[in-house]
């Protein structure tokens, strides 16, 4: 919870801004695609016998599926058994744990924390690839574009940086029918230097020349936001760009005092 200093200003921690929603679910992008010329593909092809997509946007010719990060990966005991494997492999090879601080150490048990979470998010990524695939091939939208919008409610063991880079490996050479994904953040991200908490979109594309996919997640990231704001999620400041730390992405952000 937050605390209240003598002035009455309620100071935020990185954790308290974890807690802080917004809008990014399901339900509300079903209401939303309507104003940007999307559509829920099953209105169009009602009870598939196929696994299909989420939404379609005739117009741009792209088809969108929307997959949410829930589950802290950490909290099981099956990551748990893991970390301990990997904490024992490096005691064997370094004499150390990670409490040391050596660098080479940390360096080492960051690499296989990271790794121990690719797993469980490439299934979610593979899974919404062939969800784009089917779509494209038994509905004869072969000249679609595919993305994968990955909503993240919850899940705060990677920072966006990390979760960014875990997603490019997955995706290198290996889900062909994403040309790009849209990395949006259902609750606020302190990012070093920034007064502001933030609810961030960041896009990662395949091969984004010449196709227009960059314009079009350009103005559903915008028209996104704006929604929101209508809804009841008011912000303090919204930037595009480079200027919020991380390259090509959206955000807006609520100025709450972090402690």
């Amino acid at each position: 919870m937050p605390k209240t200093d003598n002035q009455g200003v309620e100071w935020f921690s990185e954790e308290d801004l974890a807690q802080q929603k917004s809008c990014a679910d399901e339900l509300t992008f079903n209401s939303f695609v309507g104003r940007v010329g999307g559509l829920r593909l099953d209105t169009l092809h009602p009870s598939p016998e196929v696994q299909n997509a989420d939404y379609i946007f005739p117009e741009d010719k792209v088809i969108i599926e929307l997959k949410t990060l829930e589950t802290e990966i950490g909290n099981t005991d099956q990551f748990r058994e893991k970390m301990t494997v990997v904490n024992r492999r490096l005691w064997k090879k370094y004499g150390k744990t990670p409490l040391s601080l050596d660098p080479e150490v940390s360096a080492a048990y960051l690499k296989a924390f990271i790794e121990l979470h690719r797993a469980p998010i490439a299934r979610i990524v593979k899974k919404a690839n062939a969800q784009i695939k089917s779509t494209k091939q038994n509905f004869g939208y072969d000249g679609y574009k595919g993305i994968l919008l990955l909503i993240n409610d919850g899940f705060r063991e990677l920072p966006p940086r990390l979760m960014l880079a875990t997603l490019g490996r997955i995706l290198n050479g290996s889900c062909s029918s994403i040309r790009a994904v849209i990395y949006l953040t259902n609750h606020y991200v302190v990012i070093p230097g920034d007064e502001y908490g933030r609810i961030i979109w960041v896009p990662s594309y395949a091969d984004a020349e010449g196709d227009g996919i960059v314009d079009f997640v350009n103005r559903l990231g915008k028209a996104w936001f704006d929604f929101c704001e209508e809804i009841g999620q008011p912000s303090d400041d919204r930037q595009a760009g480079p200027d919020i730390s991380i390259d090509g992405s959206r955000a807006a952000g609520s100025k709450f005092p972090i402690t």
